[in-house]
């Protein structure tokens, strides 16, 4: 993972303003894992949901049960604050994350990803 120094994008991720939240996952002092996401209000749930943007293990650091234990540790945290679901999103082709999320005891189901860019 690279961050470029003078890029934005993490301190307006994490801006008081928003939502938001980094779970970071440290070994010997590094980061080797991290997730990303923003607290979000579900009308059809009537609570808060957990909206993960982004789930990342250091290639070095992959097959250790660490993103496991990082979504374990969300489900957790999301509990203490009344969070009723986490939900992301995944490639259809992403079958190595797909497997991670089942066996996390997430479903995985289809759907169409709309977006518009209103740059």
């Amino acid at each position: 993972m690279v961050l470029i120094i003078g890029d934005r994008s993490v301190e307006n991720a994490l801006a008081d303003s928003n939502h938001s939240i980094f779970f970071l996952y440290t070994q010997n002092n590094t980061i080797v894992a991290f997730a990303f996401g923003n607290i979000c209000a579900g009308l059809e749930s009537g609570a808060d949901y957990l909206w993960m943007n982004e789930l990342y293990v250091s290639p070095n650091f992959r097959k250790q049960n660490i993103a496991s234990e990082i979504l374990a540790f969300i489900e957790k945290w999301s509990k203490s604050l009344n969070i009723k679901y986490i939900a992301c999103i995944t490639g259809v082709n992403n079958i190595p994350a797909q497997d991670l999320y089942k066996k996390n005891g997430f479903e995985i189901k289809l759907t169409n990803w709309v977006d518009k860019s209103i740059e």
